[in-house]
């Protein structure tokens, strides 16, 4: 199957799961209505009797399983108790409706106000118990969401990048002083840029303009830019190479081979920088490479063979995965090479693609071929699940990132300065991001 054609599939299925989203919506307002029918028939009932605990109960249902504007609105039907209102705004705290159906349940809790207030406040706490065990979306409370930020669509240069086509992109990352965000297409060896108003162009490779244009990448995995500044470097894989990219002026050159002070490789997968930004390392076939950036002036190579991964966090540990016949884990590596496992990783990561260091110092890991975005808390020794339900798919975007799918996520970003940590979702043809 061609690339245009997977992108057109992934399109369709993406129009359909909106569908799907649309009818979900549905379902949980049917849901809603089933518990609004019940809570607001219980309301109207305790209104007139006084026994407002299970009418109270009632909205809270209906809260927790839709928590929309219906369910809020039945709280003002009820009308006298107050059992009913509260469990309206119990259930918009914790459902899916959010703000508008707790302004619904809030005119609903004042317009019970004369029922039996010592029974409404005891429906109305059960109901903001059910409400917050039901919930399952992310309205005001705090809790993480999954968004996209460019793929999924169709559209090309100068579109919105959350309708455009990005063809398996492996990395995603944040400009330090634009904001902007790069990502790498691996199949098509382009360099895109989505710029604040959310437009999407590319910068390197066919399409992009000036000699930018002509500049031949083949399949670049990683990209990351030296830290407080706007010189972006890229991995040109398996052509061997390193390129900087100035993304203030758009100019682009090779920076590792040919030409250039430091030799060609036969592969570069990964890049990561020393806490300062003043050292750039980049995996090689037989060990680690540094670079001063200051001098231009290679450094004493890290003796790591066959390092696919690599990461630096603000202490200026080393990290990198060797994904190995008899296991995969996440290492620590000296200078002198050696290396310490991470216990909680050992046999549980599989052939993970790409690190990130979170703001925590924590190591964020690419579990490619698992479908997850993982965490290693390094003080704790505790590998933690922070995107994913196990199975390779499309499924779940907007909502809990721990029912979100990727497939054969290759690339994992943190921006330091947001906290919102970007994911390269590459065989599903889109970039993601964690919203906090």
């Amino acid at each position: 199957m061609t690339r245009l054609a997977r992108a057109l599939g992934l399109w369709l299925t993406t129009a359909l799961v909106a569908s799907c989203a649309s009818n979900g919506d549905g379902v949980h307002a049917a849901a809603g209505n089933a518990g609004q029918t019940t809570g607001a028939g219980g309301n109207a009932t305790a209104g007139t009797s006084g026994g407002t605990t299970a009418a109270g109960a009632g909205g809270a249902a209906a809260g927790g399983t839709g928590g929309t504007l219906v369910a809020g609105t039945a709280g003002v039907a009820g009308g006298a108790p107050g059992g009913g209102g509260a469990g309206a705004a119990a259930g918009a705290a914790g459902g899916l409706g959010g703000a508008a159906a707790g302004a619904a349940g809030s005119s609903g809790a004042t317009a019970g106000s004369g029922g039996n207030a010592g029974g409404g406040a005891a429906a109305g706490a059960a109901g903001a118990g059910a409400g917050a065990a039901g919930m399952a979306g992310f309205p005001a409370t705090g809790e993480p969401k999954i968004v996209l930020v460019a793929g999924s669509g169709m559209g090309g240069d100068g579109t919105q990048a959350t309708s455009a086509a990005v063809l398996n992109p492996y990395g995603a990352v944040v400009d330090p002083v634009s904001g902007d965000v790069y990502i790498s297409e691996c199949d098509t060896g382009k360099i895109r840029h989505v710029d604040a108003s959310g437009t999407i162009t590319t910068v390197v490779g066919p399409g992009a303009p000036g000699a930018a244009a002509n500049i031949d990448l083949n399949q670049p995995h990683d990209l990351l830019f030296q830290p407080g500044t706007q010189n972006l470097f890229i991995a040109d894989t398996m052509n061997g190479n390193v390129y900087r990219l100035n993304a203030a002026t758009g100019e682009v050159a090779i920076f590792v081979g040919a030409g250039t002070p430091f030799s060609k490789l036969s592969i570069v997968y990964c890049l990561a920088f020393s806490p300062s930004g003043t050292d750039l390392y980049y995996t090689g076939p037989d060990d680690i490479r540094v670079i001063d950036l200051t001098t231009t002036t290679a450094k004493p190579a890290v003796p790591y063979p066959a390092a696919r991964v690599i990461a630096i966090d603000a202490k200026g540990t080393l990290y990198a995965v060797k994904n190995r016949p008899n296991g995969d884990a996440l290492q620590v590596v000296d200078a002198g090479g050696d290396t310490t496992d991470m216990p909680a990783t050992v046999n549980v990561v599989s052939d993970p693609k790409h690190l990130a260091i979170d703001g925590d110092d924590n190591v964020l890991i690419a579990d490619t071929e698992l479908a997850y975005l993982r965490k290693y808390d390094v003080a704790n020794d505790e590998l933690v699940t922070l995107v994913g339900n196990g199975m390779a798919g499309l499924g779940m975007l907007g909502g809990d990132p721990l029912e979100a799918q990727l497939k054969r996520p290759h690339g994992v970003f943190f921006d330091q300065k947001t906290g919102v940590t970007y994911i390269s979702d590459s065989e599903n043809d889109r970039v993601l991001k964690i919203v906090p």
